[in-house]
């Protein structure tokens, strides 16, 4: 994120404009919080109706991604 009115130097806290925090707030959320995915939040999917790509193994109690 090297956006122009993004310095080195500064950290994210001493940014006061609205508009540049929430950019940073943004930036940061898509590249470290995880996505929703059944590995990742297991309690938001139903084993018995995975959504594409995901299969439920029951015997280990994991979710795989299909083929895998």
């Amino acid at each position: 994120m090297h956006d122009s009115l993004i310095y080195e130097g500064p950290t994210a806290e001493q940014y006061i404009d609205p508009a540049i925090r929430a950019r940073i707030a943004e930036d940061y959320a898509q590249r470290y919080r995880p996505k929703t995915t059944p590995r990742t939040h297991p309690e938001l999917f139903d084993p018995l109706d995975p959504p594409e790509g995901w299969r439920y193994d029951p015997y280990y109690e994991i979710w795989i991604t299909h083929g895998n």
